[in-house]
């Protein structure tokens, strides 16, 4: 399934609760381009049919399917999201983008995220979702990242995760270094140094973390 920034933010105004992943097309800490976004958005999934007609609700109702795919979105099941920024965790939009969500049948949801504001969701088994996720660190902590494949590796590969009422953590990965660090002010951990083994146990640990 695909859905752009203007769907996805129609569709967490539909939910009462703001959509979890990034949308690089959107200010959405400005009210006014996020309002615009939402009604483009909602006119969109008219057009699209995945919202239908609906006589108890004025808004329609949402298609069933997209409905049942969105749930892990909607309960706020977020495994991780994988990103890249620089130093100061200063998000670079026009890199990688990908959020992991739990789902109740040993699966992720995926949702990939173009600069563009494409979201692409679609189910991986949980297994092979974060072996991908694995991959990647693996290969940022050899050579760093690159944005385009022309560029020197500026930027780090992080992932980020909370659960609970724990603070977010971070892990940055980058040229034979990892460090977890907070994501936010709450709760303030130490930032501790991972060596190779340990970013891989910290990925390993995802897939066991209640939600």
């Amino acid at each position: 399934m695909k859905l752009t920034d203007d769907e996805v933010i129609a569709l967490g105004v539909r939910a009462r609760t703001p959509w979890p992943g990034p949308t690089p097309t959107v200010d959405v800490a400005e009210e006014g381009a996020l309002a615009a976004a939402a009604g483009r958005g909602e006119r969109s999934l008219y057009v699209r049919d995945l919202v239908v007609d609906d006589p108890a609700d004025p808004r329609g109702m949402l298609d069933a399917d997209l409905e049942r795919l969105l749930t892990p979105v909607f309960e706020r099941q977020v495994v991780c999201s994988v990103f890249l920024a620089d130093s100061e965790l200063n998000w670079y939009p026009a890199g990688l983008n990908v959020v992991y969500y739990r789902t109740p049948d040993d699966q992720c949801l995926v949702e990939s995220v173009s600069s563009g504001g494409v979201h692409e969701l679609g189910p991986v088994p949980r297994e092979v979702a974060l072996g991908s996720v694995a991959e990647l660190a693996a290969a940022a902590w050899v050579g760093g990242v690159r944005i385009r494949p022309e560029a020197e590796p500026t930027e780090s590969l992080c992932i980020a995760t909370v659960r609970g009422e724990d603070a977010p953590l971070v892990l940055q990965v980058a040229w034979s270094s990892a460090v977890v660090r907070p994501a936010d002010d709450r709760n303030i951990p130490e930032e501790r140094t991972l060596d190779r083994a340990g970013v891989n146990d910290f990925i390993a640990a995802l897939a066991s973390r209640p939600a």
